[in-house]
C-alpha cells in the first residue's frame, strides 16, 4: 500500500494576477489551472525544468511562447517556497512578492 503524500500549496490572490489572465487562466497552452467553485483557481506548478525568469522579459513581450509573464512570475515563486500548487483565491490578500492588478468586480 502507497504512504500518504503532503503537498505545498501557495495561496495567491487574483489580484495577483491582471484580469483579463485570471479570467482566462485554463485557457493558456501549457497552464494547468482547475476553476474550483467558491475558491478561484487551482494551478499546478511544472517541474523545475521548466523554469523561466520573469526578470528577463524582453523589453514589449507580454509572454513566454503563449504563457503570461504573471503566470511564470507565480511559478517561480512557488517553486521559491517548495510548492508544487498555487490557489489563486478569491478572498485570499494579495502576496507582496508580486504584483497587485486592479480588477472590474
Amino acid at each position: 500500500m502507497a504512504s500518504s503524500e503532503l503537498r505545498t500549496i501557495l495561496v495567491i490572490s487574483y489580484r495577483n494576477l491582471p484580469e483579463h489572465v485570471y479570467e482566462s487562466l485554463n485557457g493558456y497552452d501549457g497552464v494547468s489551472a482547475t476553476l474550483m467553485t467558491g475558491e478561484g483557481y487551482l494551478l499546478h506548478v511544472p517541474d523545475e525544468g521548466h523554469e523561466l525568469d520573469y526578470g528577463v522579459l524582453p523589453a514589449g513581450s507580454e509572454s513566454y511562447d503563449g504563457i503570461p509573464a504573471e503566470v511564470v512570475a507565480v511559478w517561480n515563486l512557488a517553486r521559491k517556497h517548495g510548492a508544487l500548487y498555487v490557489l489563486v483565491d478569491d478572498v485570499a490578500n494579495a502576496d507582496m512578492n508580486l504584483p497587485t492588478f486592479e480588477h472590474a468586480n
